[in-house]
């Protein structure tokens, strides 16, 4: 397993981030990739390193943000400087009030086709970041091929786990994306409808 470890880049969470999600005792909701997207990674999944990266309305952290509607988001006030918080103090913050950002690997996977010959060992290896945080989770939402992976090493993840289409707008106009279903969680404020969040 070691050696096949090496074929993959590790891409791991930001300690500060990891340290917010461990210490925390009430999860409301995670949101699990299934790995690292590694132009412009950062350690924390679905963040960018500036809110002009994270600006593009195609992009996963745009859509999961705008989702969420903490204090009525809208990305404009931090392109103009009117809010200050970076997009890590932002994805931090929202840590603290229970929404986690993971990925089921911390290696990133090349964009193959899953396969659990080819990946289980990094899916298993992540388990130990993964399992005490989801664990603690009331909800969690598995983006696309995530649902898959851990299914592979986790049972009973939670009584509320649900597998939903990938938040990028690439996944909303493949066509075999359900749109209807794209839109009931990555539309302006669904998840926060949907789970009372905040």
């Amino acid at each position: 397993m070691s050696k096949l470890k090496r074929k993959y880049q590790d891409f791991a969470l930001e300690k500060n981030y990891l340290d917010i999600c461990e210490e925390m005792t009430k999860i409301d909701l995670v949101i699990m990739g299934k790995d690292p997207f590694p132009r412009d990674a950062m350690g924390i999944p679905f963040c960018k390193n500036n809110w002009r990266l994270l600006s593009n309305k195609g992009e996963s952290g745009f859509r999961i943000l705008n989702s969420l509607n903490y204090k009525n988001f809208d990305i404009n006030n931090y392109l103009n400087g009117k809010c200050i918080l970076t997009p890590q103090e932002y994805f931090n913050k929202l840590a603290k009030k229970g929404i986690i950002m993971l990925n089921a690997s911390y290696y990133f996977l090349e964009g193959e086709t899953i396969s659990r010959k080819r990946h289980f060992d990094f899916v298993y290896s992540s388990l130990e970041v993964n399992f005490p945080i989801i664990k603690k989770a009331e909800n969690i939402i598995l983006c696309g091929d995530a649902y898959e992976l851990m299914n592979w090493v986790v049972d009973g993840l939670s009584k509320n786990k649900f597998k939903v289409p990938h938040p990028s707008m690439q996944s909303h106009n493949n066509k075999n994306t359900d749109n209807d279903e794209w839109d009931k969680y990555w539309g302006k404020g669904k998840l926060k409808a949907k789970y009372d969040l905040f």
